[in-house]
């Protein structure tokens, strides 16, 4: 988990932390990042904040080489002393992991067409 820190009216986050496997990272306009205070509060500790690709200790590393699925690039991020403003946190303070379960929810629902053509094709 990354951890974060408040810094006055900014948060800090990452110190020298890579994020692997994360899907049209290299291309997205704007990343969800989900830190955490304090690792011991578990899932309550979560908070999710919007970053632009442009924020000062962003940057994208190295391209993943996949087996499969490569219309969209999975790339490792990297945030080192990444400051975001409080007001690109997303939802409440501790509320990120009830924002990351919505987002697979909302992700999974075509994966069943998706398995459905991939075995069409290999038929």
């Amino acid at each position: 988990m990354v951890r974060l820190a408040r810094d006055g009216r900014m948060w800090r986050i990452g110190t020298e932390a890579e994020v692997a496997w994360i899907t049209s990272g290299a291309a997205a306009g704007l990343v969800i990042v989900f830190a955490t205070v304090d690792a011991a509060r578990g899932a309550k500790g979560v908070t999710a904040f919007l970053v632009e690709p442009d924020f000062p200790g962003f940057s994208v590393g190295k391209k993943e080489k996949k087996m499969g699925i490569r219309g969209s690039q999975t790339v490792e991020l990297n945030l080192d002393d990444l400051r975001v403003p409080a007001a690109n946190r997303l939802g409440e303070e501790g509320g990120g992991f009830r924002i990351a379960l919505e987002t697979l929810d909302g992700g999974r629902i075509g994966e069943p067409v998706a398995g459905r053509k991939r075995v069409r094709g290999v038929l």
